[in-house]
Parts: C-alpha cells; sequence; structure tokens
C-alpha cells in the first residue's frame, strides 16, 4: 500500500540556519507517527511545512500521492489534513460550539456542509472530547485542558485523513494525559492517520506505531519505539555523549 503523506529531500532555511534538511519520511495509511527531538530539531517546522504554513527552500510533499508543496493551507486542509498547533488560540469573541463549527466549515467535506450542519457537526465532536457541556460557553472560560480539548476538535470537525498533532499534551496532568492517549488511539481507531509531535516520552512511546527522531533538521533514528529507545544516536540527542557512550546501549 502506498504512503498516505511523504516528504522527499525536504529543506526549509531561516538564512543560514537548516530547520529541516533533507528531510525523507512517510506517513503509512492507519499508522500514528510519533516525532520527537530536542528543542530546536524541526519539529514544528515539519508540521508548517505539510500544512502549508511555511514553503519549503526545497524538496517535495506529497499526499496520497499527489504533491502538495506550495499549496495554500485551506487548499491543504480540504484536501484531508487537519492540525492542532502548539499555542492554542481560539477565536476568543465565540463560543466553544463555534469555534468548532468554523472547523467543519472549513474541512474536508466543507463545500456540502452548510452553517445547521457545520453545528450538528460541532456538537457531535464536542460530545466525543467531553466538551459537549461547554458547548455555549465563551472559550475564555475554559481551561488549558478544555483549551487543548477544544484545539483537538476543532481539528477534528475537518474530517481529516490525516491529523498533525503538535503537542497537544502539552501542560497537562497525568491523569489528562492518560485520557489524551486513549482519546487519540480511539481517533486512529476510527480510520484517521496521526503525525504527532509531542515531549511526555509516556504517551508518545506509549501509542505510536513508529517514531521518527529528528535533530538539527535531520532523521537520525526511524522504527518501533522500542528500538529507538534504545539507539545510541537517539539518547546522544537527548542525553549527551558521556551518557550514550556509558550505558551500555547498543552494546
Amino acid at each position: 500500500m502506498p504512503a498516505l503523506l511523504e516528504g522527499q529531500a525536504l529543506s526549509r532555511r531561516f538564512g543560514a540556519l537548516p530547520a529541516v534538511d533533507g528531510l525523507d519520511f512517510a506517513v503509512e495509511p492507519g499508522e500514528i507517527l510519533g516525532v520527537i527531538g530536542p528543542n530546536g530539531a524541526g519539529k514544528t517546522t515539519l508540521l508548517n511545512l505539510i500544512s502549508g504554513l511555511l514553503p519549503p527552500t526545497a524538496g517535495e510533499v506529497r499526499f496520497r500521492g499527489e504533491a502538495i508543496t506550495g499549496r495554500a493551507p485551506h487548499v491543504i486542509a480540504a484536501a484531508g489534513i487537519a492540525r492542532t498547533f502548539q499555542v492554542v488560540k481560539p477565536l476568543r469573541g465565540l463560543t466553544v460550539r463555534e469555534n468548532v463549527a468554523l472547523g467543519a466549515m472549513f474541512g474536508r467535506v466543507a463545500e456540502r456542509r452548510p452553517t445547521r450542519a457545520a453545528l450538528a457537526k460541532a456538537d457531535e465532536v464536542l460530545a466525543f472530547v467531553g466538551l459537549a457541556e461547554r458547548a455555549g460557553a465563551p472559550v475564555g472560560a475554559l481551561t488549558i485542558a478544555d483549551l487543548k480539548r477544544l484545539e483537538l476538535a476543532r481539528a477534528l470537525a475537518m474530517d481529516p485523513l490525516l491529523l498533525l498533532l503538535d503537542e497537544v499534551m502539552a501542560g497537562l496532568n497525568p491523569k489528562e494525559v492518560g485520557w489524551v492517549m486513549g482519546l487519540i488511539q480511539e481517533v486512529n481507531r476510527r480510520g484517521v492517520t496521526i503525525l504527532m509531535i509531542e515531549h511526555v516520552m509516556k504517551a508518545i512511546m506509549g501509542i505510536s506505531h513508529r517514531v521518527l527522531v529528528l535533530h538539527h533538521g535531520r532523521r537520525i533514528a526511524l522504527g518501533s519505539p522500542q528500538a529507538v529507545s534504545q539507539d545510541p544516536a537517539v539518547i546522544e540527542a537527548y542525553l549527551g555523549r558521556r551518557y550514550a557512550k556509558g550505558s551500555g546501549v547498543g552494546a
């Protein structure tokens, strides 16, 4: 089966700094692909390149076999790619329900979804993420955990084939992290392929089918969570060369 999403020699420079540097990757249909790496590894830049917020300096992104490089974000969203953002920025003048309905209006089936249908979709998704009781609330009344749910709900309302998650668990307590892990797995079971960035290692190692490790914009490892966690290059990138040499990993 061909990959759902592919990056070929993908690069993005900011001046002389390579944020993503000649990256090749593929996301298989139906999988959860985790992306990890130290701060500054290029993880969020990668999501920005996929979703059209940034054009690549070089290389290509292909979705369902078709090049999407350089397309506008709303065109990519309509093709079936939705995303969340590390810094949640809901529309403060709207209710929770209205924020999610906007996602339904600009997603994969937006052209055939009028306002009433978009609001119905919002109600469906809010119930799924546990925010049904807050549907009429202003977003300013939400906790950090609920804002994260809102961000996820708005992306899910777009009916994505591929969901890009950028640290959706950041700032959550252990109980909330466990709940979101289960929610992401249920989204995946419903047929949505997921590419997720996360610093909560318990989460990303616990639910990812494969893990891609970036360092200075380059791939240094790719494989099962167990294999990646034992890779000396990964340990060195996170903990330093001295730890990698002394740990006995890979010996």
